[in-house]
């Protein structure tokens, strides 16, 4: 009975998912795109999440060593001797920034891009990249802003967590181990928080024409209102996107072997000419490989989120939990006469 009863209210996140993975196979022809986008490493329940848990033992490694090095550069700089190696380092600091500026606008552009197409591709039509990329383009400064407000307040984020952290390894207290671990659980939630928001924000710029500040209050208000179906959304997503990384991750290890077993002979005949070519097929096919994966993973992410912002916006979604807790009231309820 209350199988049959849950039958009829199937979870939001079953068709959002299933259409999802459907476009991001399907629409193998937009994995540049989603490659681009996936720069940022936003688009994602867990993107942020993963970047920011894996550099916040760095970052409070890095609060205790900054100082000292801004005074040691500052000291090298001003050596008169060393006025032309310090013209060539700031020289190579800019080459530098100009390339990260030209692949964080790339990134940005690609991200509205990309929400374009799913929006389109759901209506039944076929938008070109070249149509994607005017769109992303016309879209750059709105989109630029929330991706900058997204790292700013991520950054900050990071520091009061790096620095309890940091506190805690310095004076290994039992007050500093607990105000990290208190600061650690604050902060899941709140970059789980900025990554919604700013995903959503995308669509709503993108997909109905809002303001960076509309979109982010639209953004925040759609969270508040349904965020367990977002959390369920997030959780089954991780695992899948998790079981999709494990099963690319075998397959270069199986594809590795026959890569391995070629350098042995080349190295035991001693074919240089077999040696090259095994090393440059394993390079292609790691380039190759890791291009797919990336991108189907950051295209699935993104079709993801972009239907679950429609369909929120449909209204009517009701959380599993809540539908579960129904389906059981309904089963246990007096039968109607």
């Amino acid at each position: 009975m209350i199988r049959s009863s849950l039958r009829h209210h199937d979870p939001v996140y079953r068709d959002v998912i299933k259409h999802a993975l459907i476009n991001a196979w399907k629409g193998w022809r937009y994995w540049p795109l989603a490659f681009l986008a996936s720069v940022l490493l936003t688009g994602s329940s867990y993107g942020f999440l993963v970047q920011s848990l894996s550099v916040v033992g760095k970052k409070s490694s890095l609060i205790g060593q900054k100082l000292p090095n801004i005074q040691t550069a500052f000291a090298t700089i001003s050596q008169g001797g060393n006025i032309v190696n310090a013209t060539y380092a700031l020289q190579i600091v800019f080459i530098i920034a100009i390339l990260i500026l030209a692949f964080f606008g790339l990134s940005v552009i690609a991200q509205g891009g990309l929400v374009f197409i799913l929006g389109e591709t759901r209506r039944g039509k076929k938008p070109t990249l070249r149509e994607a990329f005017r769109v992303g383009g016309n879209a750059f400064w709105p989109l630029a802003v929330v991706n900058i407000l997204a790292f700013a307040v991520i950054g900050i984020l990071h520091f009061f967590v790096a620095f309890p952290l940091y506190l805690a390894i310095t004076n290994p207290t039992q007050l500093m181990l607990t105000l990290y671990i208190l600061s650690f659980i604050v902060f899941i939630p709140l970059i789980f928080l900025i990554v919604i928001i700013q995903i959503f924000s995308i669509n709503a710029m993108i997909l109905q024409g809002a303001p960076a500040a509309e979109a982010i209050i639209r953004s925040y208000n759609l969270f508040k209102k349904h965020w367990l179906t977002i959390f369920e959304t997030a959780f089954i997503l991780f695992f899948l996107t998790l079981g999709i990384f494990i099963i690319a991750t075998g397959l270069i290890f199986v594809g590795v072997i026959p890569i391995l077993v070629a350098v042995l002979i080349a190295a035991f005949i001693h074919s240089t000419f077999l040696f090259g070519t095994a090393l440059g097929v394993g390079l292609a096919a790691l380039i190759i490989g890791g291009f797919v994966v990336a991108s189907f993973a950051t295209q699935l992410q993104y079709a993801t989120w972009t239907y679950l912002y429609q369909r929120l916006g449909e209204g009517g979604v009701v959380p599993k939990l809540h539908r579960w807790i129904r389906g059981l009231m309904e089963s246990f309820s007096v039968p109607k006469s």
